[in-house]
């Protein structure tokens, strides 16, 4: 997958980096199963001229060792960079790197995920939309300088499968919308 966007003042070219998905072919539902939980991964680099940003956006569960009962592991990483007019200014790195740029490849990430889980016959996990701006500030301490790494754990409940879609009638909606 790869996507380039013009931007007024930046470039940007997002593409998948890694995607690797492992079915657990021991896995046995359990009653109440509390769900799983997942990484997410944040990484980030800046050329000397300040004008190239690089954004490493990834996520993943944890290894089949640590938690033996999931149905699946994975681990998906995009990569976007992204390529300013003029040189960013040293007080909007940070911002920049740690949520601007994350914030406008996440979607990427997340429907890759929800792709990857559908066609291993799984309901489509959706990841929640990440507030990045908390993320940053959860983890303040670790996004000294234009470079930004970050991980952070998170719960997730798998989930429900859906019970079917009612049939829409043919040409529904554009009488409704009175077309």
């Amino acid at each position: 997958m790869l996507l380039h966007v013009s931007l007024q003042k930046a470039q940007l070219l997002v593409f998948l980096d890694t995607a690797i998905f492992e079915v657990n072919a021991d896995y046995k539902e359990q009653t109440g199963q509390e769900g799983f939980a997942y990484r997410l991964k944040m990484d980030s680099d800046l050329d000397a001229e300040g004008r190239l940003l690089l954004v490493r956006l990834g996520v993943e569960t944890p290894s089949r060792e640590e938690n033996p009962q999931y149905p699946f592991y994975f681990d998906v990483t995009f990569v976007g960079l992204f390529e300013f007019t003029e040189s960013i200014q040293k007080e909007l790195r940070k911002q920049y790197a740690a949520v601007n740029c994350p914030a406008i490849i996440f979607p990427y990430l997340r429907e890759t995920l929800a792709h990857l889980t559908r066609r291993a016959a799984f309901p489509p996990l959706h990841l929640p939309i990440t507030n990045f701006t908390k993320f940053v500030h959860k983890d303040a301490g670790k996004h000294e300088g234009a470079s930004v790494k970050a991980e952070t754990l998170h719960k997730r409940k798998p989930k429900e499968p859906s019970r079917g879609r009612k049939k829409a009638t043919r040409g529904t909606a554009s009488k409704q919308r009175g077309y």
